[in-house]
């Protein structure tokens, strides 16, 4: 008896060690579940303040660009505006080529282009034309083998015609007192501007599709569907020949500034060489013929233009810049703007447009009935001739 109640109370004992071990147990759960939880919600709010800080550094920084950029933009407006109010003081070639990128996107805002005036010129499509020095004559050319010489209203004064050749181009003389003609026989012919005949050479087998004077007017570029470009001196002797395109080289244009020569050709190259005829660089990125290439008034950067439908702009040292794209036919001729802001082209399309240094379309100049082929800015920049196969120049104004 007595061994049997021992026996129920040891059972006992431990019943009641094991409740007590399970209520300890669970008091443990329930205070570590509550550690978890606080552990949490302070992690969250440690996460939230680390977000607001950060939020509040990066606005900092933000303003802090923010005000430095507009100081620096604001800065080029300004003088530029008082530039632009005052015109005699602003010569935009004193400008760098980044320089006058953000100086043009003030100049060009309040560009405004309207045509001036028709000239029914020749008989044929008119494939040349150009001002002369003082802007106060122009110069045209056509496949109706006449050249004419105009005053700035439209009226004819001169005219020279050697024959039935085509005159695929020509130019004045630095100094305006000549001029130049380039014809289908191959032939450069030199005249005074009363028409008559001062010089003429044969310089190549087949048309001659450049001629221009060097800015010191004593020597003569010209290109020709024979393959070659030369440069002459003004007696119609050879100082230097320029050889390597694959085919017709279509245009040749004197660097102002150095003594260098670019010369665009059917192959799609378009070639920079030096005075003595040896090959500097090749520029290559036209998809075909290279029709006319021009190089800025600071002799830094040149353009080109061509079959593929675009203009394209390129630094000296031949890395392609920008490309000109819009034109839905043949781009026939680029030229920079005196103060080499703007850019204008002519094409197949019968369309003048003129566009800014980064490429962007500005004006689309329609009015001619056929392809839109030559053009030329007056000296102070002011106004546009361009020239066309439907037998007329255009004169546009820029204001």
């Amino acid at each position: 008896m007595s061994s049997t109640k021992f026996g129920f109370k040891r059972s006992l004992r431990q019943v009641i060690k094991i409740k007590q071990i399970r209520r300890k147990s669970d008091q443990s759960s329930r205070n570590s579940g509550v550690a978890q939880v606080t552990h949490f919600l302070y992690l969250k709010l440690a996460l939230f303040v680390v977000c607001l800080l950060l939020a509040a550094i990066a606005a900092l920084i933000i303003g802090a660009y923010a005000h430095s950029t507009n100081n620096s933009i604001n800065s080029i407006p300004n003088s530029n505006s008082a530039l632009s109010n005052s015109h005699s003081n602003f010569d935009p070639r004193l400008l760098s080529f980044q320089q006058r990128l953000i100086a043009n996107q003030q100049l060009v805002a309040e560009m405004r282009v309207r045509e001036l005036a028709q000239i029914k010129a020749h008989n044929r499509s008119i494939t040349s034309v150009s001002f002369n020095p003082s802007g106060s004559q122009m110069l045209t050319s056509a496949s109706d083998g006449s050249s004419k010489i105009w005053d700035r209203q439209g009226n004819l004064l001169r005219e020279t015609k050697p024959g039935a050749q085509i005159v695929w181009h020509s130019s004045f003389s630095n100094d305006g007192k000549t001029f130049i003609t380039g014809t289908q026989d191959g032939k450069v012919r030199v005249w005074d501007l009363l028409g008559n005949l001062v010089r003429e050479f044969q310089a190549h087998s087949d048309w001659v599709n450049t001629v221009a004077f060097s800015a010191d007017g004593k020597s003569i570029l010209t290109s020709s569907s024979d393959g070659t470009a030369k440069l002459w001196n003004l007696n119609g002797q050879v100082i230097a020949k320029f050889s390597g395109h694959q085919g017709i080289i279509w245009a040749a244009s004197f660097n102002p500034k150095s003594k260098l020569i670019a010369t665009a050709g059917a192959d799609g190259d378009v070639r920079l060489w030096d005075l003595q005829g040896r090959l500097v660089n090749q520029l290559k990125g036209h998809r075909d013929a290279v029709r006319s290439v021009n190089f800025s008034p600071d002799g830094k950067h040149l353009a080109t233009a061509g079959n593929d439908r675009t203009a394209r702009i390129w630094s000296i040292n031949g890395k392609e810049l920008y490309q000109l794209r819009g034109h839905k036919g043949i781009v026939r001729q680029v030229r920079f703007s005196p103060d080499g802001n703007l850019l204008a082209t002519t094409s197949e399309d019968q369309t003048v447009r003129i566009w800014n240094l980064q490429g962007k379309q500005l004006e689309k100049l329609q009015g001619h009935t056929d392809w839109a082929i030559a053009l030329s800015f007056s000296p102070d920049g002011k106004v546009l001739a361009s020239s066309s196969a439907d037998r007329t120049v255009r004169l546009w104004q820029i204001n």
